[in-house]
């Protein structure tokens, strides 16, 4: 096919000429549609600033900046300009078919750029019909209108049944999971009592972080053999098992779930739990790599398969309104919705602690928050708490960027908002990345977006109603983490901390001369100062307990983010000081011991003898930092070997290889604390992935 320019002008006043490619269109005798169609029609096209590119049938783009069309006729000019009397702007496509033309308005990336409030410039511009960065657009949400909230009042539902637990399983459960895996007939791990612990396990340590399933009507011996899986594999994760055992489950257990007639879309709830729990367990509970890459190759699928889920609230949905509908109906509806939020939360979260690519975004999610959790955990009536139907998220999103209340007595919901946040924050992040390489006059709301986005994190942690559970650390760590996430780029700190390898791509020396000089300019500006703070208190709030050693340890965290949490955190902390104030002494500027040495248990006692200060007595002096500003006035903050060694010896617990992998970085940043120049640029030694399987 052959392509041709176009002019892409700005009627703001300014215009500039870009370039893009466009199938160039036949010369067809006027009159006859077969010459107009043949090689011409573009499908699902993705306007992206000013280039056009054919995204296939189906796709989605991924670009935050990006507007989808269904154009089944020639182009001829395409013109973007910003409507002065409006918050959004919009992109007018003039096509020309047998010499008639016709114009169509569609929503443009421009914010109003007028005079006012920041927050509500930039939340209009988020939220206004039309958005700007993944828009309610014609061509995207429609097609996945299963993301749209059910419209059924579930607030008149008869009473709810008696529910009777049913946590034993049956002999004949599991011979039905043997018929999926029959090898783990060899494990004494998977008899019936064992089975029993793995299961009772999960409610206890893993439900409350991610409340997808229904506790009150979970009938074991009803459960769909693969979900039951999953959920045997995590909670045996958190006991005694073997590798071995676990991988048993783990590696067919995805085709298990992509095999079942019940695996396309519209899917049944059961097959997105399954997939979302093998998730979980795949990043943060598995002590194989592979299985890990595995998990972010696959992550697309599942996010797939909700998106093509035109029905997937049918259930709720479908009700008669005239009839009473039952308690079950309505946990499926609440079942999926959950689900989706909790799709939405792993999305983001993951692509900030593992740098995976973010592909459900915000806008695409026009749902109500889910239920308070004192519904979803009771058996009890409560449809008189009902009757207040829960806030949308998208309202919910815009309250707090307007520094508004939003009430919600969930937790899963709370992490949706508060990572809604952080995925506007990036998606605003990288406009403001393209803004500044095609200078399209975006600097005034530079200047705004950040500031604004930040106070909305600062609030949703003030606005939240803190519970008194021992769960609330978990929501801290993410707090401090997400305000940390705001305001550093992960893939720089890593470099410069001394990871090697990322995303599968050896660094080079060239990629640690440019981190190293983002992370100086970053040491000294004020956001740097604030993320220092916040890593600061992650680290006491771990490792002290009423200014006594807590004895943290990566191996017994039942929070499935904790330990990688705590281990970027002292990352970002020592970054700080060592930018700042530079090593903490030059004892080891002349060793020529080799990276071997990391590895070899003498050298590490010993660079424990060369640490100024213990670990414990370091965090006890930062008990006179309470902002910060007190940061500027801390004495010798680069004394922190004693502290590194500290959190290195926690993570060494775990069976988790990335945490493993955070210890290595650590172990480079105690050597170059101590004097030790050579450590920049060598490889770290990390295992390759097939000897992790």
């Amino acid at each position: 096919m052959a392509f041709k320019e176009i002019d892409i002008c700005l009627e703001n006043g300014n215009s500039s000429s870009e370039s893009g490619l466009l199938p160039d269109a036949p010369s067809a005798t006027p009159g006859t549609d077969e010459d107009l169609t043949k090689d011409t029609i573009i499908t699902d096209t993705v306007i992206t600033g000013t280039t056009i590119s054919d995204s296939g049938p189906g796709a989605f783009s991924e670009n935050s900046s990006s507007t989808n069309l269904n154009m089944h006729e020639p182009w001829s000019s395409i013109v973007l300009g910003p409507d002065q009397n409006d918050a959004t702007s919009v992109v007018k496509v003039e096509s020309t078919v047998n010499g008639a033309s016709d114009l169509t308005l569609l929503p443009n990336t421009t914010p109003n750029l007028s005079e006012g409030s920041p927050n509500q410039d930039l939340t209009d511009w988020l939220f206004a019909p039309g958005l700007g960065l993944l828009s309610n657009r014609p061509g995207v949400l429609e097609p996945y209108s299963f993301l749209l909230s059910p419209t059924k009042d579930f607030s008149q539902m008869s009473s709810p049944p008696s529910f009777e637990q049913n946590i034993v399983m049956s002999e004949h459960k599991r011979q039905e999971m043997l018929i999926e895996i029959p090898e783990l007939e060899n494990f004494v791990e998977f008899s019936l009592s064992n089975l029993a612990i793995y299961n009772q396990t999960y409610w206890d340590k893993f439900h409350w972080q991610c409340p997808i399933l229904h506790h009150p009507s979970f009938q074991i011996d009803h459960t769909p053999a693969p979900l039951l899986l999953s959920i045997i594999l995590i909670g045996a994760s958190y006991a005694q098992t073997s590798d071995e055992f676990r991988n048993s489950i783990a590696t067919p257990l995805r085709w298990i779930i992509y095999k079942s007639s019940s695996f396309h879309p519209p899917t049944r709830v059961w097959i997105l739990q399954s997939l979302l729990l093998l998730e979980v367990y795949e990043k943060t509970r598995s002590g194989s790599r592979l299985i890990h890459e595995r998990a972010h190759i696959h992550h697309g699928t599942t996010i797939q398969l909700i998106r093509r889920g035109s029905t997937l609230l049918d259930p709720s949905i479908k009700l008669d309104s005239k009839s009473n509908s039952t308690w079950m109906e309505w946990v499926e509806a609440e079942s999926i919705k959950r689900a989706v939020f909790l799709a939405f939360v792993l999305d983001v979260s993951h692509s900030v602690l593992f740098s995976h690519a973010q592909i459900l975004h915000p806008n695409e999610l026009q749902l109500s928050l889910p239920c308070d959790d004192e519904i979803w955990n009771s058996a009890e009536d409560h449809r008189s708490m009902l009757n207040k139907p829960s806030e949308p998220f998208m309202g919910g999103l815009r309250s707090l960027l307007k520094r508004k209340h939003v009430s919600t007595n969930c937790k899963l919901g709370r992490l949706a908002l508060l990572y809604g946040l952080l995925s506007h924050y990036i998606q605003v992040s990288n406009l403001d990345i393209e803004a500044s390489t095609l200078d399209s006059g975006l600097a005034p709301f530079r200047d705004k977006w950040s500031q604004v986005l930040t106070k909305a994190i600062d609030f949703w942690w003030e606005d939240y109603d803190k519970p008194a559970e021992d769960d609330m650390l978990d929501t801290a760590l993410q707090y401090h983490f997400a305000f940390i996430s705001m305001n550093l780029r992960r893939y720089e700190l890593h470099v410069f901390c001394g990871d090697r390898r990322i995303l599968g791509k050896n660094t080079v020396h060239q990629d640690y001369l440019f981190a190293e000089k983002y992370m100086y300019e970053w040491s000294k500006t004020p956001a740097a100062r604030e993320c220092a703070f916040h890593a600061l208190v992650v680290l006491r709030k771990v490792f002290l307990t009423d200014g006594q050693p807590s004895m943290y340890s990566a191996g017994n965290d039942p929070f499935i983010h904790g330990p990688m949490i705590v281990a970027h955190c002292a990352l970002v902390f020592w970054a700080f000081c060592f930018c700042t104030d530079g090593p903490e002494s030059k004892v080891m500027a002349k060793s020529k011991s080799g990276f071997s040495s990391f590895h070899n248990s003498a050298a590490r006692e010993h660079e424990w003898a060369l640490a100024a200060e213990s670990g414990l007595g370091y965090l006890e002096r930062t008990k006179s930092i309470t902002s910060p500003a007190d940061l500027d006035g801390f004495e010798n903050k680069n004394r922190i070997v004693g502290l590194l060694k500290w959190v290195i010896l926690a993570m060494g617990t775990g069976n988790w290889p990335m945490v493993n992998e955070m210890g290595q970085i650590m172990d480079s940043c105690v050597k170059r604390s101590l004097g030790w120049e050579d450590i920049v640029g060598t490889e770290l030694q990390t295992q390759d992935l097939e000897s992790t399987n």
